[in-house]
């Protein structure tokens, strides 16, 4: 079966016949490629989703408001009768200029939210490195071990990944920052579908190079607790051990990821997954620094292909 890119958006939303979903599925299960971009796609409609649309600020809306009554004056003037306009509804004129009023608010948010959307696919060119990471690990968490939203943004803009898991229908219960082996860490635990699962995502301090991987449960490399690599040899390094079902860990690069579960056969393989994927898809993002209009037109194209709506 060849790549099946243009069936992959449909995949994912449930919207082929039995079939073919199976024949993606068995397809996926063999091409990193695919799956990589299967899981960019639920990484950016979880993205998307959690945004938060602002409302038409109240300046825009006294202007309408006023443009409104402005047009209804003049069309009862423009009766000759000298009588007030009828007091029910708004003329047709009223409508069209409220209408437009609307829709320039609109497509200011459309055109913010592409921008914002633009950028999700991309990480800025000083972030990602160790120094970068470590830097803003110490300016976000300093003072405080809880990590909100708006700190995990924050973390995400330095490079950290700090993974959202809504489609595979996980939700954050809680975030803290934490040290494994003298290094920055993420602490994430997420609860849906009768589990809970937490994830430790740590980095390299600047300067460090070859280090073992560390599973954050014990504190320990993964050799010394009986772990192994499983699964394909490919991209990120899966580690798991028959003593520790419900422990796996992940290396990709200088960074790595450990899962614990309470019931590690139900969500824990696919949120696996979708991290190895994703740190599989950051090789495919292009380095250069787009320009805003490319941003807008790029994150234009996510809202067409991921259904978004105002």
């Amino acid at each position: 079966m060849r790549h099946p890119t243009r069936h992959l958006r449909d995949y994912i939303d449930a919207e082929l016949p039995p079939r073919r979903m199976q024949a993606i599925e068995a397809h996926l299960s063999r091409c990193a490629l695919c799956r990589a971009r299967v899981a960019e796609e639920r990484r950016l409609r979880s993205r998307l989703r959690s945004l938060r649309v602002p409302g038409a600020g109240p300046e825009l809306k006294d202007r309408i408001n006023l443009s409104v009554a402005s047009a209804a004056a003049g069309a009862g003037a423009g009766t000759g009768t000298g009588t007030a306009p009828p007091e029910p509804g708004l003329d047709g004129r009223s409508h069209v200029l409220a209408a437009a009023g609307a829709v320039a608010a609109a497509g200011a948010v459309l055109l913010a939210g592409a921008y914002f959307a633009g950028t999700l696919l991309e990480v800025p060119a000083v972030a990602g490195t160790p120094a970068a990471m470590a830097a803003g690990w110490h300016t976000v968490t300093r003072g405080s071990d809880t990590l909100g939203q708006e700190q995990l943004a924050s973390l995400r803009a330095h490079g950290w990944s700090c993974p959202e898991f809504a489609d595979l229908g996980l939700t954050l219960e809680s975030a803290r920052s934490l040290e494994v082996a003298g290094r920055p860490a993420v602490e994430m635990w997420f609860t849906g579908n009768g589990e809970q699962i937490r994830l430790v995502e740590q980095h390299p301090l600047p300067g460090e190079d070859r280090q073992p991987v560390i599973n954050a449960v014990s504190g320990r490399a993964v050799a010394a607790d009986g772990f192994r690599v499983t699964g394909s040899t490919e991209g990120p390094a899966v580690f798991g051990a028959d003593g520790n079902p419900g422990q796996t860990v992940i290396a990709a690069g200088s960074v790595t990821y450990t899962f614990e579960s309470t019931l590690p056969v139900k969500t824990l393989p696919r949120a696996v997954e979708e991290v190895s994927v994703m740190e599989s898809a950051r090789l495919d993002r292009p380095p250069a620094e787009p320009e805003p209009m490319e941003r807008i037109v790029r994150g234009l194209a996510v809202f067409s292909r991921t259904g978004w709506a105002l």
